[in-house]
């Protein structure tokens, strides 16, 4: 009875021995790494520059059109964009006297001549005057029926204001018929008639 009293005792015994150096090593066994998540890196992305918006161009449509006058046109508008916002050739227009595939720039007379009529001169180019500042060099005429708003600046004591007048009176009244016709422009008296009259050609 003893003797199995004592094995009894010595069976416990190794198993607590045995448990005891089973928790000896699982403490001596590392810890897991933690797992170390990769995040991509977010590359910025690329703008595109803005780019310039070409700026609209203002142009006078004359003669043989619906509605003559001065029109607003985006950039790079053609001679038949011109005559399309004037309202189109008259029946009695020589369309075929332009070329209606023309660009146009800022600034420009479209003048559409009648059938039977010879189409007006190209208006002066401001570059064309060598002479002093504000006034057509010698021997050089501005066309009053032609000229833009640039060109007519060229004659003396002609700023701005009075040439966007020469041409609002040139789209409501139609072409000049007289240089003494200046006169009825507001801002021409006698004394910047004379000054002007011998630099300024109708046609």
């Amino acid at each position: 009875m003893g003797n199995l009293v004592q094995g009894k005792s010595l069976i416990l015994f190794l198993l607590v021995v045995v448990s005891v150096i089973g928790a000896v090593f699982s403490m001596q066994k590392p810890a897991a790494a933690p797992l170390a998540l990769e995040v991509p890196a977010v590359l910025p992305t690329e703008t595109a520059a803005p780019t310039a918006t070409p700026a609209p161009m203002v142009v006078f449509v004359s003669g043989a059109v619906q509605n003559p006058g001065v029109y607003t046109l985006p950039a790079e508008s053609r001679v038949v964009d011109a005559l399309a916002a004037a309202g189109g050739p008259t029946e009695d227009a020589a369309a075929e006297s332009l070329n209606q595939a023309t660009r146009l720039s800022d600034g420009m007379q479209v003048h559409l001549p009648e059938q039977g009529s010879a189409p007006l001169p190209m208006p002066l180019s401001p570059a064309s005057a060598s002479g002093s500042a504000g006034a057509p060099a010698s021997g050089t005429l501005v066309y009053l029926n032609s000229a833009d708003a640039t060109t007519l600046e060229t004659l003396p004591g002609v700023g701005p204001a009075l040439a966007a007048r020469i041409i609002e009176y040139r789209s409501a009244n139609g072409p000049f018929t007289s240089v003494e016709q200046l006169s009825e422009v507001k801002g021409i008296g006698d004394r910047l008639l004379e000054k002007i009259r011998e630099q300024v050609v109708l046609n």
